[in-house]
């Protein structure tokens, strides 16, 4: 029975998907249950279930989605402190906050019962919430690095390209981050468009448009998007880089249909032109 309260880190949460699957195999010897949970290289992996209510993963998903932006920050960066507590001066400096914002989402945390505070002004995480908080903190780095690379993937194969954004919308989605999805959804359908995938892609596409859909409050003005993708056409041309002129004529030209047709026909004859005279020889 020690065993497998140390296998739960004594969260009660762990330790009743363990009863109730013990109880559902009464056969099945508490010491076998207990050797698997130890074995197990991920203990978030042993307590799946394809049951939502009694899944680790799923639960705890529950209450970090009703976090604030600042609060999931906060969780994902606390499971980088090795150590078993730490204090309020220490979270705001892993943060890089003030200490009074910080406290605001300690105490956000603990309300959550993603965070303890087993004594005044100290703080710490059950060692299967730590774990949780880490596989968020490496799928955010995994598509934020992905995006930061892209310049650099673009020099590379579709293929590769492909595998990098297929494992970022992966990182994403287990995420739920439905900005991330969409971001890489148009690269990876890029990459797939190359490589011979195009009903992959359209299907991608089809999502990140139902993703788009769900978020319209975070929809931004296109009027003041296609003034930024001009003003950075004109520093493209300036610097006189093409293929980020090239970039940014086709970012404007994405923003053109959610505008009038009189006005969509005549700035897309123009970014056209424009576009081909880009790929035109300089002087010709």
């Amino acid at each position: 029975m020690q065993r497998i309260l140390d296998a739960c880190a004594g969260l009660p949460l762990a330790l009743a998907i363990v009863a109730a699957r013990a109880a559902a195999r009464p056969d099945f010897p508490l010491g076998a249950l207990a050797s698997d949970l130890h074995e197990a290289s991920d203990r978030l992996d042993a307590l799946a279930d394809s049951d939502p209510a009694t899944d680790l993963r799923a639960v705890f998903a529950s209450s970090y989605q009703a976090l604030s932006s600042g609060s999931a920050r906060l969780f994902r960066l606390l499971s980088l402190h090795p150590g078993p507590e730490l204090s309020l001066a220490l979270a705001a400096s892993i943060a890089g906050a003030a200490l009074k914002p910080t406290q605001r989402l300690l105490t956000e945390l603990t309300r959550a019962n993603l965070l303890v505070e087993p004594r005044p002004g100290r703080y710490a995480f059950h060692d299967l919430l730590r774990a949780y908080a880490a596989e968020h903190g490496f799928d955010a780095h995994c598509w934020r690095l992905s995006w930061t690379l892209r310049d650099h993937l673009d020099q590379g194969s579709w293929q590769d390209q492909a595998a990098v954004w297929q494992t970022a919308l992966e990182a994403a989605r287990r995420l739920q981050d439905s900005d991330a999805q969409v971001r890489v959804i148009r690269l990876l359908a890029e990459a797939f468009s190359h490589t011979g995938r195009i009903e992959d892609g359209r299907a991608l596409l089809d999502g990140a448009l139902l993703l788009c859909q769900d978020m319209d409050e975070r929809v931004g003005d296109q009027h003041r998007a296609l003034t930024y993708c001009e003003h950075a056409m004109a520093l493209m041309i300036e610097i006189g880089d093409r293929y980020g002129e090239a970039e940014s004529i086709r970012a404007s030209l994405a923003q053109l249909p959610l505008q009038p047709f009189d006005t969509v026909h005549a700035r897309f004859r123009c970014l056209i032109q424009e576009m081909l005279m880009t790929f035109k020889p300089r002087g010709a």
